[in-house]
């Protein structure tokens, strides 16, 4: 029988932890749902019920980094062995064992087997036949909430069909399809999730703080008003354009500069900020500099940098190494992302919609904190106090732009916190936060229309760059292949010459084809760079800006003269001319 190690961490384990367990026993064989906060040591919980089932065991998870986590999870704390132990997704493919196998452990996502119309390898086929036809013993769904979307709803039922158990785990059961616009009730999550089994289970963040296993969070709204440009833009602006001047209003952006300064200056903590969409991801690590680095599922706005799961995995692993002052994350990072460095004591919202779960996955990455275990011979109550007076300190901040969607989202996303008991939230005066800043030196990144202006114009002119960002990344890549083919030409000819002779000297070439690559990218990022920036104002950006009266001065030192005050027609007439000079001359 598998079972945790003698050194594990895991067998300690709190009195939420112990209720778990022993709920999953008194409704065996049940389908169930556990429901309990992040920071709980749910994965310990599952590990362990996964090992006292049998030896036939799947656990899905959300995002890929969540699989990896529990890969690292189960060898580090149990006698699984790695050969039994097999991983199916992102840059790691394990196939199943064979037909019949009754000892193993496999890891996988939702969407890796569920029974989506993408198009799908014979790999990909077997793993997927081998998850819907095996016998599991126990079945582990983490982030349970997503188990009730449409793409994967029928893939749980199915499990529920063939395996002797499934139990779902989350941190947050509802969704907000099925939620009302009244106060979050356990009724809605009963008729949301009937089609799976009950919750027998759960607990909230208020009852796991009170026993000192969770951070102490306190938490604060700061309400930042536009720029009159941003205002007027807001105004005329249309669909996701007014999303993304809310979310990159340049005082809002100021304050969260402010904020994260203030954290890091005076208390040396790191940070996580978190928007939605990746332009606000961009704009945000330009303002928040080097110390900091973007974790998200894709390409950012105008880079030619992609972020695979094993990149996202290297990125949170330097910040919990120390190496990073903070995190900019986009949906990837609100769950399955194991930040447990101490000095994380503070999340900011930069940009977030009325999502109910994801609100509580948000405020779970802060909240979690080194566990505290009993002493010899010390007390239950003893032990609270001493966890309690050791317990984390952490903040949590909703930054809003008047008077948009941000404050609607916002009042939605307050439900789930009044259901996890987090009712009360403290309104921090912009001014104050902008004094902090001036008293600490903070150098704040929009001081000036001529800070905020090529902004404006870059979320406005949003559609166009994405189109201009493709030709460009298009071009960057023409520009790379020569280099590219050279690189993979000598590795092949190292590999595959018939010479001996021919071989090494191939082997030999390969470090200065990759010096000539790396060159040609750096080349093609700045020539990629060059095109985005230098793109002319599109004829609906334009319009807005002209609304503005903008003296011409200011537009000169923004670097925007040319497009709003350069005449093309009187550009060629006057070529023309000169041109006609050169001949008179000549």
């Amino acid at each position: 029988m598998f079972d945790f190690k003698p050194t594990s961490k895991f067998l300690e384990k709190s009195e939420f932890q112990e209720a778990m367990m022993d709920r999953i026993h008194e409704t065996e064989p049940r389908h169930v749902i556990v429901v309990a906060p992040c920071g709980c040591g749910k994965s310990a919980v599952i590990i362990e019920a996964l090992m006292a089932a049998g030896e036939l065991g799947l656990i899905l998870c959300y995002e890929s980094q969540g699989v990896y986590q529990m890969k690292d999870a189960i060898l580090n704390n149990t006698n699984i062995p790695e050969s039994k132990l097999y991983v199916y997704s992102g840059s790691t493919r394990d196939m199943p064992p064979p037909p019949g196998e009754r000892s193993c452990v496999l890891i996988t996502t939702y969407g890796m087997v569920a029974d989506t119309k993408a198009h799908r390898n014979q790999a990909s086929r077997a793993v997927r036949k081998f998850v819907c036809s095996a016998e599991w013993d126990l079945v582990c769904c983490d982030e349970f909430h997503h188990a009730g979307a449409t793409t994967y709803k029928p893939l749980v039922e199915g499990l529920k069909m063939t395996a002797r158990r499934v139990i779902g785990f989350t941190a947050t059961l509802y969704r907000s399809e099925h939620c009302t616009h009244g106060k979050l009730s356990m009724k809605e999550e009963e008729e949301a999730f009937a089609w799976f089994g009950p919750v027998a289970y759960r607990t909230c963040c208020k009852k796991l703080e009170d026993a000192g296993l969770i951070a102490k969070i306190r938490r604060s709204a700061i309400c930042c008003k536009f720029t009159p440009e941003f205002r007027e833009a807001y105004k005329q602006a249309t669909g996701l354009q007014k999303t993304y001047l809310a979310a990159l209003n340049p005082l809002k952006l100021n304050a969260l500069v402010a904020i994260c300064h203030f954290h890091r200056e005076v208390y040396g903590h790191a940070g996580i900020v978190f928007a939605n969409h990746l332009i606000v991801a961009e704009v945000a690590h330009e303002c928040l500099g080097d110390g900091w680095a973007k974790l998200s599922g894709g390409a950012a706005l105008g880079t030619s940098e992609h972020h695979s799961p094993d990149g996202n995995n290297e990125i949170v692993t330097k910040f919990n190494n120390g190496e990073l002052d903070g995190l900019i994350c986009t949906a990837v990072g609100e769950s399955s992302m194991d930040v447990h460095i101490e000095r994380f004591c503070y999340v900011c919202v930069l940009e977030a919609d009325s999502g109910i779960a994801s609100a509580g996955q948000r405020i779970g990455r802060v909240a979690r904190s080194e566990r505290i275990n009993a002493k010899d011979g010390e007390s239950p109550e003893e032990l609270v106090a001493r966890r309690r007076a050791e317990q984390k300190n952490a903040a949590y901040y909703d930054l809003l732009t008047d008077c948009t969607a941000d404050r609607d989202a916002a009042e939605q996303r307050q439900r789930l916190f009044d259901a996890e008991g987090y009712d009360a939230v403290k309104t921090l005066p912009f001014d104050e936060v902008m004094q902090q800043a001036q008293e600490l030196q903070c150098a704040l990144p929009y001081t000036g229309l001529c800070d905020s202006l090529p902004l404006l114009k870059r979320v406005l002119m949003y559609n166009t760059l994405s189109k201009a960002c493709a030709e460009a990344s298009a071009a960057a890549a023409s520009h790379n292949e020569e280099a590219r083919l050279l690189v993979e030409t000598r590795k092949a000819a190292a590999q595959h010459s018939k010479s001996a002779l021919f071989r090494h000297r191939a082997k030999q070439k390969i470090p200065s084809a990759q010096l000539g690559y790396k060159r040609k990218k750096q080349e093609s990022k700045e020539i990629e760079h060059d095109q985005i920036k230098n793109l002319r104002m599109d004829a609906s950006t334009k319009k807005i800006f002209q609304s503005l009266n903008i003296p011409v001065r200011t537009l000169a030192g923004a670097g925007l003269f040319h497009d709003l005050c350069h005449d093309t027609s009187d550009e060629d007439e006057d070529e023309g001319e000169d041109e006609g000079e050169d001949e008179g001359g000549g």
